[in-house]
């Protein structure tokens, strides 16, 4: 059977973000009504799954099928990055009047008792799945564009059922493809480097030293798994980082930009809405946790 054949006609993307976690304490989701998924963009933590608990790590993704319960445990080895997905597989058009952009998480949600959302009898998500894929898998790509356009303002009905038919097709995809593999275990020790220091100008000199090879071999490792040269990659990192504070924090702008590793506060201001479509000051106003 072909993967358009097994795509829900009705489905519908009702929340995406990105959140940077530093919690202490367990955060517990007992039941969750939607496809959820996630992917750790940057550090590790532990989950527990509908009774799984599993080890994620940066690359990973975790795919929840309707009525999941969701764990996760405290942080223990500092904070850790992902986005998530809320997909609804089955609310028919004009049912809800207007939609509602959320779902819900906990027994004592309101949305827990909506009569028109559904699952969908997809045989390939009815399970918790969990694995890696390339950084530049399309998966990811997507799930990037999801989320940024969610932080754009108030989405629209028709572009985020569009949004969930293509999610559902690619992964589907990624699980047929064999897609979902880890990247070279050099290339991923250097962009942990590169994580680990975005408040500092970092040089390809210094990130060839890191893991004992030329600035050229590492530049192709770039432009080959990665699909975009290192400078290019430490700015969408940058940038990323950048996001996580102004969503996250109360810190001044100046203070995100150093934290960046921009001197420049005013050009770390137009670089934020070139990444992101507003200003720092509008994403923080519109941002929310999954």
């Amino acid at each position: 059977m072909k993967h358009q054949d097994r795509i829900p006609p009705d489905a519908i993307v009702l929340h995406a973000n990105r959140v940077l976690f530093t919690n202490r304490q367990p955060l517990h989701f007992e039941r969750i009504l939607s496809w959820h998924l996630l992917h750790w963009e940057e550090g590790s933590s532990r989950v527990v799954a509908n009774g799984q608990e599993l080890e994620m790590t940066a690359g990973d993704f975790l795919f929840l099928p309707w009525e999941s319960r969701l764990t996760y445990l405290p942080m223990t080895r500092g904070p850790y990055r992902l986005e998530g997905i809320h997909l609804l597989p089955d609310l028919a058009p004009g049912s809800e009047k207007p939609v509602r952009f959320d779902v819900a998480r906990r027994t004592g949600d309101t949305l827990q008792h909506a009569p028109h959302r559904r699952d969908a009898g997809v045989p390939e998500l009815q399970k918790v799945i969990h694995g890696a894929c390339y950084v530049r898998a399309r998966l990811y790509e997507l799930m990037d564009y999801i989320v940024d356009w969610f932080a754009g303002g108030p989405p629209e009905e028709a572009p985020a059922r569009d949004l969930a038919r293509l999610l559902v097709r690619e992964l589907l995809r990624t699980l047929c493809s064999g897609e979902a593999e880890r990247l070279p275990p050099q290339l991923e020790a250097v962009l942990q480097f590169i994580r680990g220091a975005l408040d500092r100008p970092v040089a390809l000199a210094e990130l060839a030293r890191q893991v004992h090879c030329s600035e050229s071999t590492l530049h192709r490792l770039f432009r080959v798994r990665l699909d975009c040269p290192p400078a290019r990659w430490i700015l969408r990192e940058r940038m990323a980082r950048a996001a996580e504070l102004v969503a996250g924090t109360s810190l001044p702008m100046r203070e995100i930009a150093s934290r960046t590793g921009i001197a420049n506060p005013y050009y770390f201001s137009g670089l934020f809405k070139k990444f992101h479509g507003r200003t720092a000051r509008e994403y923080r106003a519109v941002r929310r946790l999954l």
